[in-house]
């Protein structure tokens, strides 16, 4: 007849053991998500644009009904001078909240920096024809 082997000694390992795997479960937790929303605007206000515009494009990839997250990044977008960036990003913005008068003025604002001249002015009005309260 075949012998089962003993079980396996079930002494708890040692607390130094358990205090690096929580921390290192922690630490995991925390940086597996990407950047913070705020970590992001933090960004924006230092005026590390090109560093805000990258982490709002891991949180719009991720959260893409991140409203706050699409404007900022249309804003980075238009500070840095890339209309062609920042236009996709109000207008989903836009889409997202139809009611707020920021991403259709911004729109706007892009399209002005494009030079055209047509859609500048167009979104502006149609906050005026709306009759959205700023």
């Amino acid at each position: 007849m075949r012998r089962l082997p003993d079980p396996p000694d079930m002494t708890p390992p040692p607390k130094y053991v358990m205090r690096f795997l929580v921390g290192l479960l922690a630490f995991v937790t925390a940086v597996g998500d990407g950047p913070s929303r705020s970590e992001a605007l933090a960004k924006i206000q230092a005026q590390d644009l090109p560093m805000a515009a990258a982490m709002l494009e891991q949180i719009t990839n991720r959260e893409p009904a991140n409203d706050v997250a699409w404007r900022g990044l249309g804003f980075a977008y238009l500070k840095l001078h890339k209309p062609d960036q920042a236009i996709p990003a109000y207008l989903h913005a836009h889409e997202i909240d139809p009611k707020l008068p920021g991403p259709m003025y911004n729109l706007g604002l892009g399209y002005a920096l494009k030079g055209d001249r047509e859609k500048a002015f167009a979104w502006p009005n149609h906050i005026a024809t709306r009759k959205i309260l700023c």
